[in-house]
C-alpha cells in the first residue's frame, strides 16, 4: 500500500522570490542550467550546508534501509557530491552525473571513491538493469517538464527489477521559466505533486512512500514532492 503523507510544515509562503527573466523558449535551456551551476558553485555549496534542516536526510535514511551494502547507486544531478554522494559512498558503489563540469570536478575531489561524469540528463544513457537505486533530488526541476515522463522511463530501464527510485521536485505548476536564483539565471519547470506522482506510476513504478514537505531556503519555505518508488519485477518486460 502506498503511504501518502500530509505536508509536515504549514504552507502558504510564496515559493519564489526571484526576478523573472527572459522566456525559456528563446534560450538553450541546457546551457542556462550548465552556466548557472558553473557560476554558482560556491553559493550552492553554502546552500547545501542547510542539509540538517531539510527533509532530505530522512528520505535518504528510508532509502538506505532498503538497500544492501555494496549496492550500485546513481546520483542523478550530483552537483559537488556533498552531501548526498559522499554519504552514499560510505556504504554503496556510487555513480554521479551532472551537467556542470565545475560541479563534477569538485565532486571528483570531494568523493574520490565515486565515479563522476559530466553529461546532460536529457541525453545520458546507461545499460538496462545497471543500478540498484537511482537518487534524483532537486534535479527534475531543471528539466523541461514535458520530458519528465521520458526521463522516468529511462530511469526505470536503468534500474534492476525491484530497484528503487528516490525523487524530489518542487510542488509547483510551472510550465517553464528562466529566473534569478543564487545570483544567476536558472531554468525551472515542474508539475504539481499529484501530476508528478501520476507520472511516476505511468512510467511503470510502484510508489512505496510519498509526501509533500516544506524546506527552508534562505527565508523562503518551498514545498517539495518526495517519492520513494520501486521498479516492479514484472516491469522488466516493458523497458524502452
Amino acid at each position: 500500500m502506498t503511504l501518502i503523507e500530509p505536508p509536515v510544515v504549514a504552507r502558504g509562503m510564496h515559493a519564489w522570490h526571484v526576478r523573472r527573466s527572459v522566456p525559456p523558449m528563446t534560450r538553450d535551456l541546457g546551457e542556462v542550467v550548465q552556466a548557472g551551476y558553473d557560476q554558482a558553485v560556491d553559493q550552492y555549496e553554502r546552500l547545501e550546508q542547510a542539509d540538517e534542516q531539510w527533509p532530505r536526510s530522512r528520505w535518504l535514511t528510508d532509502l538506505e534501509r532498503r538497500l544492501d551494502p555494496g549496492s550500485s547507486v546513481l546520483d542523478l544531478g550530483c552537483a559537488t557530491g556533498v552531501p548526498v554522494a559522499a554519504r552514499l559512498a560510505e556504504s554503496y558503489r556510487v555513480t554521479g552525473v551532472d551537467i556542470s563540469p565545475v560541479q563534477i570536478e569538485q565532486a571528483s575531489r570531494n568523493v574520490p571513491e565515486g565515479e563522476f561524469t559530466c553529461v546532460d540528463l536529457q541525453t545520458v544513457t546507461f545499460p538496462d538493469g545497471n543500478f540498484d537505486a537511482v537518487v534524483s533530488l532537486y534535479t527534475f526541476d531543471h528539466v523541461p517538464r514535458e520530458q519528465h515522463i521520458d526521463l522516468l522511463n529511462r530511469i526505470r530501464g536503468w534500474l534492476r527489477p525491484d530497484g528503487l527510485l528516490l525523487l524530489s521536485i518542487e510542488d509547483r505548476d510551472e510550465p517553464g521559466t528562466v529566473a534569478q536564483w543564487l545570483g544567476v539565471d536558472m531554468h525551472f519547470s515542474m508539475f504539481d505533486a499529484d501530476t508528478t506522482r501520476r507520472l511516476v506510476l505511468d512510467a511503470g513504478f510502484t510508489t512505496e512512500r510519498t509526501a509533500v514537505e516544506d524546506q527552508i531556503k534562505g527565508q523562503v519555505e518551498i514545498p517539495y514532492t518526495w517519492i520513494l518508488a520501486r521498479r516492479p519485477v514484472e516491469a522488466a518486460r516493458h523497458t524502452t
